[in-house]
């Protein structure tokens, strides 16, 4: 299934909240964060190199702006900060809304935790998996994006 340009960050959203983390995730830096990304994305999602590995747990809409999407100054885009609320919100329905989130290296902020009763950890699997093979299709529609 080929995604839409309009549907292009939704899909980027969906493909890094599936993203397979390093144990020690949260303790990284933000630009070993965007490093690891790059490298697994480059290696077309191969875990091999990664083990062990584990799925996000939690996520902040600052979080994706700057690790994900590569925004250098996050408080100026608060129409972006929206958009990636309502894409989580509406779309997403496996994470739930937490209003007192704290992620390693942000302030305390409204968020999202993942409600682990949806899916397990081999349906996530499954799920990344799924999701590279779209972003395959849709490879070369935007360039502005780390994923």
């Amino acid at each position: 299934m080929k995604v839409k340009r309009k549907d292009y960050l939704e899909h980027t959203i969906r493909l890094y909240l599936a993203l397979p983390l390093p144990v020690g995730w949260y303790f990284l830096s933000t630009q070993e964060k965007q490093s690891y990304v790059r490298k697994l994305m480059k290696d077309n999602g191969k875990l091999h190199h990664y083990d062990p590995y584990v799925f996000r747990k939690k996520i902040i809409p600052e979080e994706i702006m700057k690790e994900c999407l590569n925004v250098p100054d996050i408080c100026q885009l608060d129409g972006l900060k929206r958009r990636i609320k309502t894409i989580i919100f509406t779309k997403m329905p496996y994470w739930l809304e937490a209003k007192h989130l704290l992620v390693h290296g942000y302030k305390v902020a409204k968020g999202y935790i993942y409600n682990p009763k949806y899916n397990s950890d081999e349906r996530r699997e499954a799920q990344w998996k799924e999701l590279m093979k779209e972003r395959d299709l849709t490879r070369s529609e935007s360039k502005e994006l780390i994923l």
